[in-house]
């Protein structure tokens, strides 16, 4: 072995650690005599490369072992000095799936073995190792060199996914490992004991061939513990991962030459400092110390050694956080972008991409080590790389990534306006690639932003997003009124539902609905303006639905907006009082949905429109529309047994007993899900029969199927009131109540009953709760008023009253003598009574009456004259 003047101590200590088998250490040591190794320097500096590349490539740091084997054959004079630098060269490019290179030099290398020995024999393991690696099996070798011969196989095999064969390999190779001297004293000690540097390889080797066969292998704790000895730590670690602390320390500067290593490493380490090779004290020195090596290293021969500085701190930036050291990650990745960017203008400046790669490898270091908003400026960077360099498809996805992230950086820190401009640059960049105009990805991103401002924004932030988008949608539908014209429209349709007092959307709305050639647009433009002055003006709403209805139907597809149209129509003629017009809309707003084929009318509304013509006198329309919604819905749906159930409900007030029980039998038979609801309706058509037990009764087996359910409840109460039990009455519209606290039906019948009971105030509270919740129903105001007067509040009494008997209350003519009586007016309710009865009402219709007026006589004793010539007047007018 040559001596060198230049390496001193350090390189004689590297050698001792080397024979001595502590390959980690001396292989430090090396790298730091090649840092201050002059080069052009042949006689000394060769062998130093050569040891330090063999060193590399027994401890598996491939890179690093072809990088000083290169620089060693550049440095080699003679053929027969090359040969070893060439055959290091061919294993590893054989390892690196380039066998036709590898083979080119190993024929280089056998001119240069010609006359020697030792060499030719370095051949042949050589040859055998690239027959491994290229699957041409293995020659027949005895000794050292047919035991790693075949440990390279079975490396070979697993790379390609053989794992089967390249575990019968790994037996073969440790099989012929153990045949050798040095390996049967380690297994008889139980420890490495080797002393010498081909001994020392002989035990890695065993050790190698045990890890092959995984953590179960016999004498797997002892092949860790020697490859920990021999500086192999992670090949250490993937056979034993408990292994303890001090033989899982590696502070070694050479791993980082080679990411693939690393990775493989830090996959073992998971993210936890507590298992890593690195202690908190390593890893503060780590960066300094890879800078200070392979920066020298560089420094003293750029030609071999360049950028291997950057390379390494590449590794530590991209695993850092793997092995529990974000901080250190972060610093390395800080150390990568000076160097890159003092590469700039030389012969190692980076391309475009790898430098947009060292870019986004910071903002991802700075987003582990919990410094998110300094990620800004990189990501940006980055991505004005990728507008410049790459317009292909992938490109563009990884701007708008990159977009993405930044946008989220900002609403993670609550600054929306920051947000805004962020995704609008995104944007920018994006259509700067594709040779495009900005404007129309702006508005979609803009879109989805103001979405999520809904949510999680201030609203003022929802406002400036909403106006942005508005002013670039107006811009694009100025210059292309074909295109864009509609979703400025949708814009602003947008921008008047949030934004209901302002003036400005709603002018330029209908300004531009005039010129707009989508038809259902310019009627959702007109109809959200209708809504917005509805409640103030319902004149106004009314004459807009007038013209937008009057311009004629819509095409098909607009069949649900036509119906809304007649909805709105609807709703301001009921504001107005025209109830007739109202129920004509309504009528219309039904047949028009009715009129497309399949259309899904929601049934509900459909029950509405139908509640409203019935109200109106309409009963012959209603029971029509109820028979074609019968015969649309497949009968299949509960929707259809809804509908059925109300229509059995209104035959049962027309007295037609038969066809009302046939349809309910129908919805008990075919849908069981609306069981307690038919019951219930089984119960409303025996009380207008006058079978008031079976009444109860049905009520009652309604509510043993579903005893929160509120109709059942409501009648059984009714019923129970009409019946005189009062107490067992107000029970139950009391839990009505508690189970549907919306209806008015039931406050009303609850303020009856507390004032049979003379709870007083009880009654008015339930009494003033009718009204509040349905103003325009005429028996609301009825149960208010009789509550109020029977409080004494006489004057508020009497104004209830005639409100509950206008023409717009809709109230029964044979509700209205007992409001008379109370009010005083005796002939008046006499009158009434005779004009009710003339015209035939129903049986259960007089006899409720007349229960009502004795016990309108028993709560307000001064009615009772009056209650009394109403009660001979019925039965006269009856008989």
């Amino acid at each position: 072995m040559k001596r060198c003047r230049h390496g001193g101590e350090t390189l004689e200590r590297a050698r001792r650690l080397r024979a001595r088998g502590e390959f980690a250490a001396a292989l430090d040591d090396y790298l730091a005599v090649l840092a201050e190794h002059e080069p052009e320097t042949t006689f000394c500096r060769r062998p130093i490369l050569m040891e330090t590349a063999r060193l590399a490539y027994a401890l598996g740091c491939f890179h690093l072992a072809r990088a000083c084997a290169c620089a060693a054959l550049t440095e080699s004079v003679l053929s027969r000095g090359s040969a070893p630098a060439l055959l290091l060269m061919a294993v590893v490019d054989a390892w690196q799936g380039r066998p036709e290179q590898a083979r080119r030099q190993l024929d280089d290398a056998r001119r240069g073995a010609r006359w020697s020995p030792a060499l030719r024999r370095q051949v042949r393991l050589t040859a055998a190792v690239i027959g491994a690696y290229a699957g041409d099996g293995v020659p027949a070798l005895r000794g050292r060199r047919g035991a790693f011969a075949r440990l390279v196989c079975a490396e070979a095999l697993r790379s390609r996914d053989q794992e089967q064969d390249a575990a019968e390999e790994y037996g073969r190779a440790r099989a012929e490992f153990e045949r050798l001297r040095p390996v049967r004293r380690l297994r008889r000690k139980g420890r490495p004991v080797a002393r010498r540097h081909a001994d020392a390889l002989a035990e890695l080797g065993w050790a190698t061939a045990v890890s092959g066969q995984g953590p179960s292998a016999p004498e797997a704790p002892l092949a860790a513990a020697t490859l920990a000895a021999r500086g192999a730590t992670e090949r250490a670690m993937r056979l034993a991962p408990d292994l303890p602390a001090l033989d899982r320390r590696n502070t070694g500067l050479y791993w980082y030459s080679d990411g693939s290593l690393v990775k493989r490493w830090s996959d073992l380490v998971d993210g936890d400092p507590g298992r890593s090779w690195l202690t908190p004290e390593d890893a503060e020195t780590l960066v300094s110390r890879l800078l200070d090596v392979f920066g020298r290293m560089r420094a003293t021969d750029p030609t071999q050694f360049t950028p291997g500085d950057r390379i390494t701190v590449r590794t530590l930036a991209a695993y850092g956080d793997r092995i529990g050291y974000p901080r250190l990650a972060l610093e390395a990745s800080r150390a990568e972008l000076r160097i890159a960017r003092s590469e700039a203008g030389t012969d190692a400046t980076l391309d475009w991409e790898e430098m947009a790669w060292v870019l986004r490898r910071q903002a991802i270091c700075l987003r582990n080590a919990g410094e998110d908003h300094d990620r800004i400026p990189a990501l940006v960077e980055a991505a004005e790389l990728y507008r410049d360099n790459d317009t292909t498809e992938a490109g563009r996805d990884t701007v708008q990534r990159l977009g993405d992230d930044i946008t989220a950086i900002h609403l993670a820190a609550g600054d929306w306006a920051s947000a805004i401009a962020a995704t609008v640059a995104t944007q920018r960049r994006l259509a700067a690639m594709a040779s495009g105009d900005p404007l129309p990805a702006v508005a979609a991103a803009l879109e989805m932003l103001h979405a999520r401002s809904l949510t999680n924004a201030p609203a003022s932030v929802a406002h400036d997003i909403d106006t942005e988008r508005t002013e670039v949608l107006r811009i694009l539908a100025g210059r292309d009124p074909a295109r864009f014209a509609s979703a400025y429209g949708e814009q602003l349709l947008t921008s008047m539902h949030s934004r209901c007092s302002a003036p400005g959307p709603a002018r330029e709305a209908l300004t531009l609905s005039h010129g707009l050639g989508d038809a259902v647009l310019r009627t959702r433009i007109c109809r959200e303006i209708a809504h917005r002055v509805l409640h103030e003006q319902p004149e106004t709403a009314l004459s807009i639905m007038d013209e937008v209805i009057a311009e004629g139907p819509l095409p098909r597809e607009g069949a649900a907006d036509e119906a809304e149209n007649h909805r709105l129509r609807a709703e301001s003629l009921r504001l107005l009082g025209r109830r007739d017009e109202r129920a004509d809309a309504l009528l219309r707003e039904a047949r028009t949905k009715l009129g497309y084929a399949g259309s899904a009318f929601p049934h509900q509304r459909f029950l509405t429109i139908e509640d409203a013509l019935w109200d109106a006198g309409r009963t012959e329309a209603a029971r029509s529309l109820i028979d074609k919604a019968i015969d649309i819905i497949a009968e299949d749906r509960d929707a259809a047994g809804s509908l059925r159930i109300r229509r059995a409900e209104r035959a049962s007030e027309l007295l037609r007993d038969t066809d009302a029980l046939d349809d309910l039998a129908i919805v008990a038979e075919r849908y069981p899900r609306l069981a307690a609801r038919c019951q219930a309706a089984y119960a409303l058509a025996h009380w207008r029969a006058q079978r008031r037990d079976e009444a109860v009764a049905a009520c009652d087996r309604s509510l043993e199927l579903d005893d929160r359910q509120h109709r059942a409840r409501h009648l059984r109460g009714a019923f129970r009131a009409r019946l005189g039990s009062i107490h067992a009455a107000l029970e139950d519209l009391e839990a009505a109540a508690r189970i549907g606290p919306d209806y008015w039906t039931t406050r009303a019948e609850l303020s009856e009953a507390y004032l049979l009971l003379h709870l007083t105030d009880e009654a008015v509270r339930e009494g003033h709760l009718a009204v509040d919740l349905d103003p325009d129903e005429g028996d609301a105001h009825a149960a208010y008023g009789l509550a109020l007067l029977a409080a004494g509040h006489r004057q508020e009494a009497y104004a209830e009253l005639d409100a509950a008997v206008t023409p717009r209350s809709a109230l029964h003519s044979l509700d209205l003598p007992r409001l008379l009586v109370a009010r005083g007016d005796v002939e008046a309710a006499v009158r009434a009574t005779h004009e009710a009865v003339a015209a035939a009402p129903a049986p259960y219709l007089v006899r409720d009456t007349a229960t009502q007026l004795r016990q309108l006589a028993a709560t307000l004793p001064e009615t009772s004259g009056g209650c009394a010539r109403v009660l001979e007047a019925l039965a006269t007018a009856a008989d």
